[in-house]
């Protein structure tokens, strides 16, 4: 949907509005964190944000496994450079 219109920033509002009407928050991070991720196609991370409430999405599986592997990397970045 969001390629599929003249105006995303628009259309991301609409779809956040329908997000924040699911109780279930483990539900609703999984679904901002994938609709965050298919936005940052056409939108600038910075109105994505402003967009979709950011604490909500950093529940979310997804974002924590992300989180996880950034952990790892930094650590393995810093074993390298010792």
């Amino acid at each position: 949907m969001l390629t599929q219109t003249s105006d995303p920033a628009l259309k991301l509002r609409e779809v956040a509005t329908v997000l924040d009407q699911i109780e279930d928050n483990r539900v609703k991070a999984n679904l901002m964190a994938a609709t965050s991720f298919f936005a940052g196609i056409l939108l600038a991370p910075d109105i994505i944000k402003t967009i979709l409430r950011s604490e909500i999405m950093k529940e979310s599986a997804v974002y924590q496994e992300i989180l996880e592997e950034g952990k790892i990397a930094g650590k393995l970045d810093g074993w390298k450079e010792n």
